[in-house]
């Protein structure tokens, strides 16, 4: 009988912490992309909007937050074509953007006019205690506003420097002026 209860108490035990994950898991659900591209890489991804970085433009968007954000892992990045995210090859892109949050009582607003980008992409900085500003359960207006972008480096797995080769032949690089702006949670874990 001691051993039944004893089993009976351990299958509870993994049960109930299942459902607890679960729960916790399903409170975000409704406020991530499905399907989102970029859930390798983040923990929860909440917007991607697609653009052209060849020529000024901007792209707006929506996206809410769920009640158990984590602002501090919070991110909006630039991602550039999967090629370089592979480490098939190496590119610095330079992309001057202005980036505006608003929300119903608040904005938040971040320019650079020298913005390049490292391997994983261009990442958009907010402060601790901007990001922290951001509410949660109500909608998000995101607008990119960026000028055309261009390679500082380009270089295939040879090391063979590519951008004027871009730019005579521009057929030969389909997608090379893509990307897609991600605003996404990443894990806090490690984090100081």
């Amino acid at each position: 009988m001691e051993k039944i209860v004893k089993l009976l108490h351990r299958k509870s035990c993994v049960v109930l912490t299942a459902l607890c994950v679960l729960t916790f898991s399903t409170c975000r659900f409704p406020y991530t992309v499905k399907n989102a591209r970029f859930k390798n890489e983040f923990s929860w991804v909440y917007a991607e909007k697609d653009f052209n970085f060849k020529n000024a433009d901007k792209v707006q968007g929506t996206f809410t937050l769920p009640k158990n954000v984590k602002h501090k892992g919070l991110c909006f990045v630039a991602m550039f074509p999967a090629t370089f995210r592979n480490n098939k090859w190496s590119a610095v892109i330079k992309m001057p953007y202005k980036l505006t949050l608003t929300w119903e009582g608040g904005s938040l607003k971040r320019e650079e006019v020298e913005a390049k980008s490292d391997w994983f992409g261009l990442n958009v900085y907010f402060s601790e205690e901007e990001i922290g500003k951001l509410p949660v359960q109500q909608a998000i207006t995101y607008t990119l506003e960026y000028e055309a972008g261009g390679y500082t480096e380009l270089l295939d797995t040879a090391k063979l420097d590519k951008r004027t080769d871009l730019q005579d032949h521009p057929e030969s690089y389909q997608g090379f002026y893509d990307a897609v702006l991600v605003v996404a949670e990443r894990s806090t874990k490690k984090m100081p």
